[in-house]
């Protein structure tokens, strides 16, 4: 997986991404009535009133971005599935567009009385402008979505059942390899699995401690053969023995569960029904 692919938080909360708007608008107004920068300082009369549009086309861009489009264009805005990639295009896109709203409004409204640039400059300065904005709305993202994942993690880690597998079910693995051969074990030493190009490594608990096994063989097999309620394909590359979770914990990106016997972190895949973790 490459950085781009990994997960990132979308604002869900509704109220929360229309507070964004209006609060980053009015931000960004402050900033130019402030600092008065690329040739503003020049304008004589109306200045607050002009410098507010400009924090009206901030507003009207964010409100595209962050409200009509992920309501509209629910396939383009697969909120379960977002990624840092989504965030870096959907920036991309704000600023292309509040570039195009500034430069329409200097353009036309402020013909006689603004400083002109070419559209390419209204890029830089809107870019210039928005780094801290978007910061604001990175850091808000990280914060939400790490408040809500603790929130639901100490929720499950409350409900989890901590049973012991009480019925000694064998289980047998066959190498996709000769060479391998078979592996036998009882499902209730069954840690985790962790699927690595062709082969999976899989934990299993002995006594006090904690075996690694390394077979050639397909994640999507080993769940097949094991075949039990108790197995669940927490992530694309992890399974898990759930009567083994010893700890549930949440951040910005994920949930993530510490089996017994191991300090290793599994991820869960924001797509998974949370509720097959505690039943």
């Amino acid at each position: 997986m490459s950085w781009l692919d990994k997960p990132y938080p979308f604002i869900e909360d509704l109220k929360l991404r229309l507070s964004l708007c209006v609060g980053i608008g009015f931000l960004c107004f402050l900033i130019l009535l402030i600092f008065q920068p690329f040739g503003l300082s020049t304008i004589q009369e109306g200045k607050s009133l002009f410098l507010l549009a400009f924090g009206f086309n901030a507003f009207c861009g964010l409100f595209i971005m962050f409200i009509l489009l992920p309501k509209f264009l629910t396939g383009l805005y697969d909120i379960e599935n977002w990624q840092i990639k989504n965030h870096i295009a959907v920036c991309s896109g704000l600023i292309l567009i509040i570039s195009v709203l500034n430069y329409l409004l200097n353009s036309i409204i402020g013909k006689s009385f603004s400083p002109q640039y070419s559209f390419w400059m209204f890029i830089y300065f809107t870019t210039a402008v928005g780094a801290l904005p978007i910061m604001i709305i990175t850091y808000i993202s990280e914060r939400s979505a790490s408040k809500k994942n603790s929130a639901e993690a100490y929720q499950l880690d409350q409900l989890k059942t901590g049973q012991v597998q009480t019925i000694e079910k064998k289980i047998t693995l066959q190498s996709d390899t000769a060479k391998d051969g078979l592996l036998n074990f009882s499902l209730s030493n069954f840690l985790y699995a962790h699927a690595q190009s062709n082969y999976c490594h899989l934990y299993l608990k002995n006594d006090e401690s904690v075996e690694e096994k390394l077979l050639r063989i397909s994640l999507k097999k080993v769940e097949e053969l094991m075949d039990d309620a108790s197995i669940i394909r927490c992530h694309r590359s992890y399974l898990i023995n759930k009567h083994h979770i010893q700890l549930i914990s949440g951040n910005a990106r994920s949930l993530y569960l510490r089996m017994s016997e191991s300090d290793k972190e599994i991820p869960v895949s924001r797509s998974l029904d949370r509720n097959l973790l505690v039943s």
